[in-house]
């Protein structure tokens, strides 16, 4: 439902929208119409995303788990998160924390999520326009920032057309004006807009580290990252790359892309890809 839907206008609140990415999920809805997409990996080696929206499509989906990064991501990004539940140990931290109150939400809340039958569950879980919209306007504190930092300048001059992230199972390929996405060897597609093209992918090297919380149906000890120390980056357009850092202002402040003579580096509008690596 709500498939052929134009894309929103621009919501009073951003959302962050847990997105599962295994193969019984490919391919995705909605990825495409994304602000941002941070790609990461949670236990058992797999990847996940948290991808924030401004606008919303018709549908978006297969919606997952929550983990300890989303929590942080919502406080940077000053976005209601909606995921499919959570671990026990990462419910834990929601409930616990004042500002996410009324900010989690699940699918046992119908309201906000529908199961599809074209799949299988888990990977059935989706949310549609309406619902994206009813939630995003509830406004549940002002928001400070939107996402990265974007601009019609860039500094990049160092050709680097091929970018290959190992240890998160993927690459992109700068052509047409465009990133292509692999990942588990799988080109990145969208059921509402075809192939995904972002227009920089990012590379943020972030020391994460396995947690004594299980998080996982299966019993699997979960996985958490520093925010807070910042690292290297690399930061990809127009098939070049600028080298530099990525720094944290406060945890709940946005992030921030610096070149290496530490000057804040803007994205180019439209989809951005980041990547959580080690």
């Amino acid at each position: 439902p709500g498939q052929n839907l134009p894309l929103s206008a621009p919501m009073p609140y951003p959302l962050l929208i847990q997105i599962e990415n295994t193969a019984p999920s490919r391919p995705q809805a909605g990825l495409q119409a994304a602000s941002l997409i941070l790609q990461y990996i949670t236990e058992a080696g797999i990847t996940r995303f948290s991808a924030i929206f401004h606008r919303v499509p018709g549908v978006v989906g297969p919606v997952r788990s929550a983990r300890f990064i989303t929590q942080y991501l919502y406080h940077r990004f000053d976005a209601v998160m909606m995921a499919s539940g959570a671990g026990d140990a990462t419910l834990t931290r929601v409930v616990r924390d004042p500002g996410l109150k009324g900010g989690f939400f699940n699918d046992y809340a119908p309201q906000y999520f529908f199961r599809w039958a074209g799949r299988a569950a888990p990977h059935n879980v989706y949310t549609r326009q309406d619902q994206m919209l009813s939630i995003a306007g509830q406004g549940l504190r002002p928001p400070t920032s939107t996402d990265l930092l974007r601009s019609n300048d860039w500094a990049g001059t160092e050709a680097a057309p091929h970018v290959d992230v190992p240890s998160m199972h993927s690459s992109f390929d700068w052509s047409s004006g465009s990133y292509s996405v692999v990942t588990d060897g799988q080109v990145q597609a969208d059921v509402l807009y075809g192939q995904v093209r972002p227009q920089a992918v990012v590379v943020m090297h972030v020391r994460q580290f396995t947690t004594a919380q299980i998080h996982d149906v299966n019993g699997v000890l979960g996985r958490d990252f520093d925010l807070n120390s910042g690292g290297a980056a690399e930061m990809y357009a127009h098939g070049t790359v600028v080298r530099g850092r990525w720094v944290s202002p406060g945890e709940k402040l946005p992030l921030q892309l610096l070149d290496a003579a530490g000057t804040p580096v803007g994205l180019p509008a439209g989809l951005a890809w980041v990547l959580l690596a080690e």
